[in-house]
């Protein structure tokens, strides 16, 4: 688990658009006229995750110049921002929290003297996540309500991780990997399950939906096996029942074989992987980690999965 912490202090144009640039975003500064530069920044880095805390005494705001797919789950603790995004009003947040799709937004905008807390998520991230809850990917782009109500389980809970996240963090001489994994897990948990979205009541039918004993033993097996050489015998022993009774099963409640599902478990975890990994890695060692030993496969299958290749999932990690 990559985690570290680096900060910048930021006082003209050029030094604020490069340091944009090098984030992948290059967005066009706008900035109040006849006024100095103040801009401060900490950046907690947990593998894919980043954590920022700003301060813009001067004010500032951006045009986004470039597709982009990000989620920031902003907390406006002092002054205020403002959001404008593709067919929405503008979100304007002053002591609130809100979720803004970079794919959608247009412009930013923060006031003199406003202090955020921003999380970014990258957009494949939530979406593997969400497939992972309901059981199969995503067809449509996650749609979240753009402001968290003050107060609610859900801007509770985001808080409380992001807080813990930035603690461990900091402490570097105690940082705990697997408790930061565990962090890292429930803040993706919280989002999905607590922020209102466009997959909310799939998921709370799901929730009141039983499956059979013997498919919730496969998916679990399934889950903690997947980097194992398991099949479908291997599957149906630890589920309880036959090989032919678990493939009616799958495709009764799931659309798919208990092999397809395996094998999409086994595409996230590559998925997870690449945009986590270090320089060390490459695609093929990732694959073969995963039980993928035909790239020709592996490629068509992580294409159909998620959009692009293996290589291009990596080379977007190791731009930022």
């Amino acid at each position: 688990m990559d985690s570290r912490i680096s900060t910048v202090t930021i006082k003209n144009e050029e030094e604020l658009q490069a340091h944009y640039t090098r984030c992948g975003l290059a967005p066009d500064i706008i900035l109040p006229k006849a006024r100095s530069i103040e801009y401060r920044k900490t950046i907690y880095l947990i593998n894919d995750l980043f954590l920022c805390s700003t301060q813009s005494p001067s004010g500032w705001g951006f045009r986004k110049q470039q597709e982009t797919n990000v989620y920031f789950l902003s907390f406006t603790t002092e002054g205020m921002s403002e959001w404008r995004m593709q067919d929405a009003d503008a979100v304007r947040c002053a002591r609130q929290l809100c979720v803004v799709d970079s794919s959608r937004l247009i412009t930013g905008h923060f006031q003199p003297d406003t202090m955020t807390e921003t999380i970014m998520v990258p957009g494949d991230l939530l979406h593997g996540e969400m497939g992972v809850l309901q059981g199969f990917p995503c067809q449509q782009r996650l749609d979240f309500s753009p402001m968290i109500i003050v107060g609610s389980d859900a801007w509770y809970g985001i808080a409380s991780v992001a807080q813990a996240l930035r603690a461990n963090i900091g402490q570097s001489e105690f940082t705990s990997p697997i408790a930061i994994a565990h962090l890292r897990q429930a803040l993706l948990s919280i989002v999905l399950e607590r922020v209102p979205h466009n997959y909310t009541e799939r998921l709370r039918k799901k929730r009141l939906e039983v499956l059979p004993g013997a498919m919730r033993r496969a998916l679990d097996f399934m889950v903690s096996e997947a980097d194992t050489p398991i099949g479908l015998t291997e599957i149906a022993l630890a589920a309880g029942t036959s090989g032919r009774n678990l493939q009616l099963l799958f495709k009764a409640y799931r659309g798919m074989t208990p092999l397809a599902v395996l094998r999409d478990i086994r595409l996230q975890r590559c998925h997870d992987a690449l945009l986590g990994s270090d320089e060390s890695d490459s695609v093929t060692e990732i694959a073969l980690r995963w039980g993928f030993t035909n790239r020709y496969l592996f490629m068509r299958y992580y294409g159909n999965r998620f959009g692009e290749s293996p290589q291009e999932t990596l080379l977007r990690r190791r731009k930022y």
